[in-house]
């Protein structure tokens, strides 16, 4: 991860941050299998090198 310099506001973006994580998380991932994920992680490189060719 990178840093942007957001002076004395970036503490609480980080908790903001980390807490929509945590939110998506509870949500979505944790109701899917380790191969469901596996196969969405695979689908999403595929659209990638679809949408973004190597040159």
């Amino acid at each position: 991860m990178y840093s942007i310099g957001l002076g004395e506001q970036r503490h609480r973006y980080k908790k903001e941050l980390e807490s929509s994580y945590q939110k998506f998380y509870d949500k979505y991932y944790s109701k899917l299998t380790a191969e469901e994920l596996s196969d969405m992680l695979s689908a999403f490189q595929k659209l990638k090198k679809l949408m973004i060719p190597s040159v």
